[in-house]
C-alpha cells in the first residue's frame, strides 16, 4: 500500500469515527437502544389540589447528561398489538382529581383502551395521565406509539418503580399498522429506574391504585436509538411485573447536532485534501 492510501485509510477511519462518536453510533454496531439515567425530572404540581399526587403534574423538563432538555415530542398515533380479550392489561389511568383540576389536560381512565385512548394518556405533558398495566394477567398489553416527528431520544417514567418495561424501536409504518418494521429492543429493567427528584421524589395516586393505598413513587429512565425513529412498541407482560408507564420523545440537544455536523465538514475537509495531494503525484 502506498504512503498516500495508508493515509486515506488512516483519515477515512478517523472521520467515520469522528462521525459516529457525534451520533452515538459504532460503525460496526448494528442500530440499537442505550440507556442512559435521567434524573432529575422538572415539573410543576397543580396549584388547585391540596393533593399534590392526586392531581395534575406538568412536565416541564428531563436531563441527560447534565443537561437539561425542555423540548418534547408527544405520541400522536397508536395501534393496539395485542391486550386482552375483556377488560385490558392495559388500561389509560390518571390521577384521582385530574379530572376536576383544570390545571392541566389529562387522558380517560379505561380499562380496555383503543388506540384513541392510549394517545389521550400518552400525548399530553402531564406525568399524572399513564398508561397501567396489571400484573397478574395472562396476557401480555403490547402498544405501537407514534411520535409527532422521529427522534432518538426518549425519557420514560414507571409508577412504583417495582416493573420492567420492554421497548422495540419503529422504524417504519403508521397508526392501525399490525405489521410494522421494528428494530433493536431494550428492557429497562426495575433496577434502571431512578429518583425523579426536585427536592423529594415525586410520587403520583391514579385511580388504579384504589382505596386507602399510598401513592407511588415515579420512576425515570431514557432511551436514545442510534438514529431517528418514527415510534416505539411498548410490552407490558405478566413477567415484566405488570409496568404503569408514560413517555415523551425528546428533541436532539444542539450540541449533537453541531458536533454531527462538524465531524461530517472534517471529515469533507480530509477527503479535498487527499484529492489535491494525489493530483500532484507522478
Amino acid at each position: 500500500m502506498s504512503m498516500l492510501g495508508f493515509r486515506a485509510t488512516v483519515l477515512g477511519a478517523t472521520f467515520l469515527g469522528a462521525t459516529a462518536i457525534a451520533l452515538g453510533v459504532s460503525p460496526a454496531q448494528a442500530a440499537s437502544f442505550t440507556g442512559f439515567a435521567s434524573s432529575p425530572t422538572g415539573h410543576t404540581l397543580s396549584p388547585n389540589v391540596a393533593d399534590t399526587t392526586k392531581g395534575d403534574i406538568r412536565l416541564d423538563s428531563v436531563t441527560k447528561n447534565g443537561q437539561t432538555l425542555t423540548e418534547f415530542r408527544y405520541v400522536t398515533g397508536a395501534t393496539i398489538i395485542e391486550n386482552g380479550t375483556s377488560l385490558g392489561p392495559g388500561s389509560s389511568d390518571h390521577g384521582d382529581l385530574t379530572v376536576s383540576d383544570p390545571f392541566l389536560v389529562e387522558g380517560p381512565a379505561e380499562e380496555m383502551p383503543d388506540a384513541d385512548d392510549v394517545v389521550a394518556s400518552l400525548g399530553n405533558n402531564n406525568l399524572n395521565s399513564i398508561i397501567d398495566t396489571e400484573e397478574g394477567d395472562s396476557a401480555a398489553s403490547i402498544f405501537d406509539v407514534y411520535f409527532s416527528d422521529p427522534t432518538q431520544t426518549f425519557v420514560f417514567w414507571e409508577r412504583g418503580k417495582n416493573s420492567a418495561l420492554k421497548v422495540t424501536a419503529i422504524l417504519a409504518g403508521s397508526a392501525g399498522d399490525l405489521n410494522p418494521t421494528l428494530g433493536g429492543s431494550f428492557t429497562i429493567t426495575q433496577d434502571l429506574w431512578t429518583d425523579t427528584g426536585i427536592m423529594t421524589t415525586l410520587s403520583i395516586d391514579t385511580t388504579e391504585i384504589g382505596g386507602n393505598n399510598a401513592p407511588q413513587e415515579l420512576g425515570t429512565y431514557g432511551l436514545m436509538y442510534d438514529q431517528a425513529i418514527i415510534g416505539l412498541r411498548l410490552e407490558g407482560a405478566p413477567s415484566l411485573g405488570g409496568p404503569d408507564y408514560k413517555v415523551v420523545g425528546v428533541v436532539p440537544e444542539p450540541l449533537t447536532i453541531l458536533g454531527a455536523g462538524t465531524a461530517i465538514a472534517i471529515g469533507g475537509a480530509f477527503k479535498r485534501k487527499l484529492r489535491k495531494k494525489g493530483s500532484t503525484k507522478a
